[in-house]
């Protein structure tokens, strides 16, 4: 498969596009939910804060994405900071 790179606002126009149809160092969730954990540089934005264009991995986007970082088929990565973020199993 070829990689490219989009930016967040195709991303988010198409609302499909996963972690395998740009570039990201994260093959899946709970790779990009240990670097979340870790802080890695690679999650974060200009501000030091989590990026709003982390990949998804699969699954329908959740109804209600409040506080929802990343999903994929069965987990979804959610949270407000590091001493709160959790994997969970979606219902």
């Amino acid at each position: 498969m070829k990689t490219r790179i989009v930016n967040s606002s195709e991303v988010f126009a198409k609302g499909s596009l996963r972690a395998q149809d740009y570039l990201t160092p994260y093959n899946t969730l709970n790779e990009l939910f240990e670097a979340m954990q870790a802080n890695d540089p690679s999650v974060l934005d200009k501000h030091g804060q989590w990026s709003t264009d982390l990949p998804t991995f699969g699954g329908p986007t959740p109804t209600d994405t409040h506080e929802i970082w990343s999903w994929d088929v069965s987990y979804v990565i959610v949270g407000t900071c590091n001493d709160d973020l959790s994997l969970v199993k979606r219902s």
